[in-house]
């Protein structure tokens, strides 16, 4: 939209369509008018405020005064947590070496869409991280995966992200570290028998490479059925063992028939056949 006046003082208003839809954003601008920046103020403008204008908007010095830097690469930045085994994964658009963030739905940009598609191909064999569209597999906005799945993607998919050419992994707080165990749980079985010989209270320890499994949450993961079980160091391990799962039905059975407190598996001494079962999956201690 322009006025004009011609010569004999007759003013006219001239209306030409835009080739594109305007975004809110473009259009606030352009309805706003004039933006006044303060001269202390030039520095976070740059950071902040002009990474956020729309591409196609051009942004000269009129009068050569004002040196403005070519728009910095869009980048994907990726915000990750981890907290009580479970991986936070936000994604959000940025500009190469700018603080400035927005969200991932904001206008359309080519050079964002073609980042977003190369990381859901990456990570398209992990559920949460990408969802199904009707224009095919896009990158989750915001993601949150658990146990065994949010281990692996710390481990083998967010190093491949990183990796990738303008994209950003920022951690909440330091990245964790996992590794996986090389040597078998080692299950110990020790206790005391009552004062009249009728119960044995059997303690039960399992460890890992010397590192002690806390009994209670190794007893809820083997009754829920758990693939994996991931420790306070970050060490985890199988348990898809045959010895593990008895001990779980053998702890289950001895519960059953008597009160105990955790990590304790009490019996009497008319119980032989449970006694024996675990001595299977045990090292009984003396």
């Amino acid at each position: 939209m322009w006025r004009e006046v011609d010569a004999h003082g007759a003013a006219s208003l001239h209306l030409r369509a835009f080739a594109t839809p305007l975004d809110d954003a473009t259009r606030s601008i352009l309805v706003a008018g004039a933006l006044r920046v303060p001269a202390g103020d030039e520095a976070r403008f740059f950071d902040e405020i002009y990474p956020a204008l729309p591409r196609d908007i051009e942004v000269v010095s009129r009068d050569g005064s004002v040196v403005v830097p070519e728009p910095a690469p869009v980048t994907l930045v990726g915000s990750l947590s981890y907290h009580e085994e479970q991986l936070a994964v936000t994604w959000s658009r940025g500009r190469a070496g700018r603080a400035w963030r927005a969200a991932l739905d904001g206008p359309a940009d080519a050079e964002l869409d073609a980042l977003c598609a190369r990381l859901a191909d990456v990570a398209s064999s992990w559920p949460g991280l990408v969802v199904d569209t009707l224009g095919g597999a896009r990158l989750a906005a915001r993601a949150t995966l658990a146990g065994l799945e949010a281990v692996r993607a710390v481990v083998e998919v967010v190093p491949s992200l990183a990796d990738i050419s303008g994209v950003v992994v920022e951690w909440e707080h330091d990245a964790p570290t996992f590794r996986e165990a090389r040597d078998a749980p080692v299950v110990r079985l020790g206790g005391s028998r009552s004062d009249d010989g009728d119960w044995f209270d059997l303690a039960v320890q399992v460890t890992v490479e010397g590192e002690t499994v806390p009994f209670q949450e190794l007893f809820v993961a083997l009754a829920e059925g758990r693939s994996h079980l991931v420790l306070p160091s970050g060490t985890y391990f199988s348990l898809d063992r045959d010895d593990l799962r008895q001990l779980g039905r053998c702890i289950v059975e001895a519960r059953s028939l008597h009160d105990a407190p955790a990590g304790v598996a009490r019996l009497s001494r008319w119980e032989a056949g449970l006694w024996e079962d675990l001595c299977e999956v045990v090292v009984v201690q003396e």
